[in-house]
């Protein structure tokens, strides 16, 4: 049984850490899984290879490093290639830079796109028991262009409460049903999922 590794933005405990952990413990069906919270975007491009390092010399067989597309950092806009580019980069470093089990994925366009894209999931969070307001579906959540922004109107309207990533992050992924039908409409997550079932 492989031992897999997942680098991430975020604090211990956080929305992402707890989130990654969950999906990769349901479609693994174990939890031999290393997630490895650096903070922003910025320090995991700098720290990343050497989380990398560490994850491998622990016993890690399969490492993916996950991150949130938008918001950009610096002056220039954001793009899939201008990432990967510093994410190499700290994988140059350690001399990972061509190891064929790490992957890199971009979430476009951040955590929340994968938590708003199923609709019976985000009900029964957010109306709780009472089973109330029913939420529009999204057609299309990637086209979202504030998800986390919807997400803390949709929790402030209808909840009564504030949107916490590290309360309720997980709560929605663990709502979802065994299939992942809608939330695998997501490219990132699709991506995410594929990978994590194949060989390296």
């Amino acid at each position: 049984m492989d031992k897999v590794g997942i680098i991430c933005e975020g604090t211990n405990q956080g929305g992402d850490m707890q989130v990654f952990r969950h999906f990769a413990q349901r479609i693994l069906g174990h939890d031999r899984i290393d997630v490895v919270p650096l903070g922003n975007k910025p320090a995991l491009f700098d720290r990343c290879g050497v989380a990398a390092r560490a994850l491998l010399e622990s016993g890690c067989d399969r490492i993916w490093i996950v991150w949130d597309l938008l918001p950009a950092w610096g002056s220039e806009p954001a793009t899939v290639a201008v990432d990967e580019a510093a994410v190499r980069g700290s994988l140059l470093r350690e001399n990972l830079h061509q190891h064929p089990c790490i992957f890199l994925i971009a979430i476009y366009r951040e955590l929340e796109t994968w938590l708003v894209s199923d609709v019976a999931a985000l009900t029964q969070v957010i109306s709780g028991p009472r089973g109330i307001a029913p939420i529009r579906a999204h057609r299309n959540p990637v086209a979202e262009p504030k998800p986390k922004t919807w997400l803390m109107k949709k929790f402030s309207a209808i909840a009564r409460y504030p949107y916490l990533a590290e309360r309720n992050a997980v709560q929605i992924a663990q709502a979802m049903p065994d299939h992942l039908r809608a939330i695998s409409k997501i490219p990132s997550f699709l991506k995410f999922k594929n990978n994590l079932v194949q060989t390296c």
